[in-house]
């Protein structure tokens, strides 16, 4: 998927050996393997890659499990307002976030794939087991929800042959589960203007997934302007409400999608959206680095001043 995995484990049950626990990681790792094979837009005769290539011929055959995952983040597109929208996928080679040879698309380049993006244009039908997009050059992309669902599978792998005590890690997507050792884990989150140092940290006392979005991963900085990876949907162009969003959710698959949508929401709705549902928590660095903290989450975080780089605008 682009990124590293790890997973730590905290092994507690002495029946479980060494090598038994190796095999186990493994199998996890390679379950993240199976889920990139089956949502994978690299490779042309994946699965979605059929449906994208078919986009406005009518419907497609698809896997039950990906026609899920597509259902799921349809509804966590309506849930985000349409913030968070796999279809995406269709502004795709427009921006390259590199120092060396970084240029913003025109105006007329993004014109033209705007009417592309509309989640409302992905058609399921669960009993023909197919998926269809409404019009030619639609383009569905899972890179803000699929790393989450493998991260949940993996953390299923794990659990289903007795490993209670870990942490799933992809790529800024995190699965905590149980404690280390009679501690429950730690949890701290990079500063946006300084990745060699954390500006909050908090303990986990219940299973969850934590999951960062920021404007940090993909970049280059021109004329005091950063740009970066995540586009809102609406302008198809970097968005600008936050820096960095953190969002604690029961799965790495929602948190993942709800992370990406809130960052391009940012203040004030993302944390009211937060806010709104109980099994959320969340935390919100906006454009002038000031941090939103949820209110569930307020008396357990420990936060330290985040860096603020020179040369570099709050835009």
């Amino acid at each position: 998927m682009g990124t590293f995995f790890t997973i730590t484990a905290a092994i507690t049950d002495p029946q479980l050996s060494p090598t038994a626990v190796e095999k186990i990681l493994d199998a996890a790792l390679a379950e993240v393997d199976r889920v990139e094979q089956l949502m994978t837009t690299w490779k042309p005769d994946s699965p979605l890659s059929n449906v994208n290539a078919q986009a406005g011929r009518g419907a497609v055959s698809a896997p039950l499990e990906l026609i899920d995952l597509v259902e799921r983040a349809r509804g966590l597109s309506e849930l985000t307002g349409g913030k968070f929208d796999i279809t995406f996928g269709a502004l795709g080679g427009l921006w390259k976030f590199r120092q060396d040879d970084f240029a913003a698309p025109t105006p007329h380049a993004i014109a033209t794939r705007l009417p592309l993006v509309d989640y409302q244009g992905v058609r399921i039908d669960r009993e023909a087991q197919t998926i269809e997009l409404a019009k030619p050059g639609m383009r569905i992309g899972l890179g803000a929800i699929a790393k989450g669902y493998g991260v949940d599978r993996a953390g299923k792998v794990l659990v289903d042959n007795g490993i209670e005590n870990f942490i799933v890690y992809g790529g800024g997507d995190l699965l905590i589960f149980g404690q280390k050792g009679s501690k429950p884990w730690t949890v701290g989150i990079q500063d946006p203007r300084d990745r060699s140092r954390y500006f909050a940290r908090f303990k986990l006392r219940e299973n969850r997934a934590v999951v960062t979005s920021g404007d940090y991963e993909k970049f280059v900085v021109k004329n005091g302007k950063r740009y970066h990876h995540i586009l809102d949907p609406d302008t198809g162009r970097p968005a600008r409400r936050a820096a960095s969003v953190t969002v604690i959710a029961k799965s790495a698959t929602d948190a993942d999608a709800l992370a990406t949508g809130i960052f391009v929401l940012g203040l004030p709705k993302g944390l009211q959206l937060i806010e709104e549902d109980p099994a959320l928590e969340g935390i919100i660095v906006d454009r002038q680095l000031k941090v939103h903290v949820s209110s569930g989450l307020k008396s357990q975080i420990q936060l330290t001043p985040i860096s603020r780089p020179q040369g570099e605008g709050a835009q």
